[in-house]
């Protein structure tokens, strides 16, 4: 039995094209999946900023301060400070999944320094014994200790 060469080359041709079209459609894929995902990233952290702009006192270290002390008094608005820091921790855990807890990349997407050493003594003290264990990776919690040191 022969194989007609005619055959076997268009063959290898539909192949190729095959392949060729699902690369091309990973590639756009993963581009439009990685562009939707920083446009939500970037609509959180817009939503932070609307936070502190409307609540300024969750900025603001004297009342961050007095959060550890008065966080069980059932006040609004240690509530309300509790809520924006695991908005806020929520928002670091996404992003920094998202740029493979590469520094430099998260780094230039925010100024997370600021972030987790605003919000030190909510991360080290969490309302629940085992909030940020339970909560958080193990790869985030390193992550976020490593601005701590």
């Amino acid at each position: 039995m022969t194989i007609d060469p005619t055959i076997t080359s268009q063959a290898i041709a539909a192949l190729t094209a095959c392949l060729l079209t699902a690369f091309l459609t990973h590639r756009i894929f993963r581009k439009n999946y990685s562009m939707n995902e920083r446009n939500r990233l970037d609509g959180m952290l817009n939503q932070i900023i609307a936070f502190s702009i409307t609540y300024p006192y969750l900025e603001d270290e004297k009342f961050i301060a007095a959060w550890l002390k008065q966080r069980n008094s059932g006040d609004e608005k240690y509530l309300r400070y509790e809520a924006y820091c695991i908005y806020n921790f929520n928002f670091l855990d996404q992003l920094a999944r998202f740029y493979k807890f590469k520094k430099e990349k998260v780094e230039d997407f925010v100024h997370i320094q600021e972030i987790v050493r605003m919000h030190a003594e909510w991360w080290r003290h969490p309302t629940g014994e085992y909030d940020n264990i339970e909560g958080y990776s193990e790869d985030f919690r390193n992550f976020i200790n490593t601005y701590l040191q």
